[in-house]
């Protein structure tokens, strides 16, 4: 806690208590050039003559809370009381900050925000004001945008439009879906079981549509498989869990005369490295499996544990893989139910498989190929939306052949949450023929227009999102 800040406010506090009659406004330059002597940021303050308030200012965007007020700074050592007082006749208090030039000194942000005394405030003591940035430059010449009112200004995407001052990522949204197609044929035999005590390892492919795939990026954060009956007692020394994307999408289709599959080579092929697509899967889970009755919900899923989160890109197949070691003390009785998808043919394969059997137990880690089928597995998946994104309108630098240099952010980041801006360039003011999308707003140099989007990544758990307050991008 800021000792500084809290023995200003005491110190106002014994001036004045004064009823806020209308909001206080606090306003601070987007943008600062730097020359060789530094230079000055420029802030003020709007209220009710007779307000007592505090303007703090930070090199940290924070956020955080104090008294059930939230700061859009941090309060770590670089916090300073910029200014504090009673609000004089006309209502304005202005003043400035010294930026002096130095190394790392181009690309700074500054944060400012108030404190107004207030009687009638939830804490009995202050409210915050808006809070403000400004970032400091070495160019001619800069396009700072403040975001005062982004839907008016013209940025599109899932951000959150109900704000305004700055931008920030939209709220977390959370979805669970059931991977039943309406084709298939429920199967209420467990063929070739993932949980089989003689070892195994096997692939499942689900399409977009399987997993009611959004178009937006979503982190899969549960795995549940489908139990007919009740669960026994069972117990694995060892469970490895896979999830990734993959090329495969098996196309289902049946030739109406002869009922055969239309695209039976479209599934999984039988070597597993082959259903990669190039990228191995993630390991979302390795250990102990333990099950027991109370396992089972009441909507007939059983938990998969899932210790790490996979990011689902929202377009692709995803993949499914076990991978389970022989284990003499489990039993293997609890099995998975699904669909068949073709009963005129095993393709094209939804799932490739290797299973042991006591007399031939297979090892997941050595085995390359299995035997695949189109049976679909019943499976319910929780995905939770933590990515939203900001596109902005196409700004004009006024410069036909501008050179852009390091962008400055100024953001506040709740724990566990993150933004990522990229940039891109066009000749003209409607977007034509622009450049491709890079971290670095050189790939627009030498293009007037200038284009970016921010992808907002939400604290899945708290359901904290970030904002960018300041955005400014020098050039010359």
């Amino acid at each position: 806690m800021n000792t500084r800040f809290l023995r200003t406010a005491v110190g106002v506090a014994a001036l004045a208590t004064t009823v806020i009659a209308q909001a206080p406004t606090f306003r601070m330059d987007p943008a600062v050039r730097l020359g060789p002597a530094g230079g000055t940021l420029a802030f003020d303050l709007t209220a009710v003559q007779g307000t007592v308030y505090a303007t703090l200012g930070n090199l940290d965007g924070g956020p955080t809370d104090l008294l059930g007020e939230r700061f859009y700074l941090g309060f770590s050592p670089t916090l300073v009381t910029l200014d504090a007082g009673v609000m004089p006749a006309g209502g304005v208090a202005a003043g400035q900050i010294l930026i002096p030039a130095f190394a790392g000194a181009l690309g700074l942000a500054v944060f400012g925000q108030c404190a107004v005394l207030d009687a009638s405030a939830p804490n009995g003591l202050f409210r915050t004001t808006n809070a403000e940035s400004g970032v400091a430059h070495g160019s001619p010449f800069a396009i700072a945008v403040k975001f005062d009112d982004p839907a008016a200004a013209g940025f599109t995407g899932s951000y959150s439009q109900s704000v305004v001052g700055h931008i920030a990522g939209g709220p977390v949204t959370r979805r669970t879906h059931e991977t039943i197609d309406p084709q298939g044929v429920f199967f209420p035999i467990a063929l070739n079981n993932p949980l089989n005590p003689h070892g195994s390892r096997k692939q499942m492919v689900f399409r977009a549509q399987d997993v009611g795939a959004t178009g937006n990026a979503e982190i899969v954060t549960a795995i549940r498989w489908y139990s007919l009956g009740p669960v026994f007692n069972d117990s694995f020394a060892q469970l490895e869990l896979l999830v990734g994307h993959t090329p495969v999408t098996p196309d289902y289709a049946v030739d109406p005369w002869t009922a055969l599959p239309v695209a039976p080579s479209s599934g999984l092929a039988s070597t597993f490295a082959s259903n990669y697509g190039g990228a191995a899967p993630q390991t979302i889970y390795n250990g102990r499996y333990d099950l027991v009755p109370a396992m089972r919900r009441p909507d007939g899923y059983v938990p998969l544990p899932v210790l790490a989160p996979f990011r689902y890109d929202g377009a692709s197949s995803l993949l499914v893989e076990f991978k389970l070691p022989p284990d003499p003390l489990a039993n293997g009785f609890n099995g998975m139910f699904g669909a068949v998808m073709v009963q005129s043919s095993p393709n094209p394969a939804a799932r490739n498989t290797a299973g042991g059997t006591p007399s031939s137990p297979v090892n997941p880690y050595a085995v390359t190929t299995g035997q695949g089928d189109n049976w679909l597995a019943q499976l319910q998946l929780e995905f939770t939306r933590v990515e939203t994104d900001a596109l902005s309108p196409w700004l004009d630098s006024g410069n036909g052949a501008p050179d852009y240099e390091a962008p400055g952010i100024a953001a506040s980041l709740p724990a566990g949450t993150g933004v990522q801006v990229e940039y891109r360039g066009a000749a003209t003011g409607s977007g034509a023929n622009p450049t491709a999308w890079s971290a670095s707003p050189d790939i627009a140099d030498g293009y007037r227009f200038l284009q970016f989007r921010i992808v907002f990544v939400a604290n899945a758990i708290s359901g904290e999102v970030p904002l960018v307050d300041t955005l400014v991008v020098p050039f010359k």
